[in-house]
């Protein structure tokens, strides 16, 4: 059975969240290591780092904890939905010609 991108891509989010050995970082290093984490596998994250990191600033708390806890589920719900709405639009045709540099 083949996973679509938004399985694949909560998968991986939760994957990074559950990873036991990632270091205290400051909120701008967390959000940068989580998006080229995600860009490994999902191009697209890649193509638009600005926006992942403007948009993922109200979810540095749970970047930053050591691993997800009950009193956080709903946010990393919401980290997940965030991920997938940025990576199902659209691009724009800058955007595209740069992606194919």
């Amino acid at each position: 059975m083949t996973r679509t991108m938004p399985q694949t891509l909560a998968a991986d989010i939760m994957r990074y969240l559950q990873m036991p050995d990632r270091p205290v970082l400051s909120k701008g290093e967390q959000i940068s290591r989580f998006v080229d984490f995600l860009s490994e596998t999902h191009k697209i994250v890649g193509c638009r780092r600005g926006e992942c990191r403007k948009r993922l600033r109200r979810f540095s708390h749970v970047l930053g904890a050591s691993r997800p806890m009950a009193d956080t589920a709903r946010d990393v719900e919401r980290l997940i939905i965030t991920m997938q709405d940025i990576g199902t639009r659209p691009l724009t045709p800058a955007r595209l010609q740069d992606a194919f540099r």
